[in-house]
């Protein structure tokens, strides 16, 4: 499946839905990327998706069409 990424907001810190998709951020002071692994329940594997913002010291993007049960990492 592909996601539409976006850049998001740099708060609040966590996965937060919004009705219409879930924005991701978190703080790092030292990492140099970021990456939130969504998983299958009935499928091996996952998908790997950069956040591609990065804001006083948190990293951020927003994924548009995940809903609440995603499974994440």
């Amino acid at each position: 499946m592909d996601y539409e990424v976006l850049g998001g907001l740099p708060y609040p810190l966590g996965a937060n839905f919004d009705g219409q998709g879930v924005n991701f951020a978190l703080f790092s002071a030292h990492a140099e990327r970021v990456q939130v692994c969504l998983f299958n329940k009935n499928e091996k594997g996952e998908v790997r998706i950069d956040l591609p913002k990065y804001t006083d010291e948190v990293f951020h993007g927003y994924i548009k069409g995940l809903k609440p049960g995603q499974l994440y990492g």
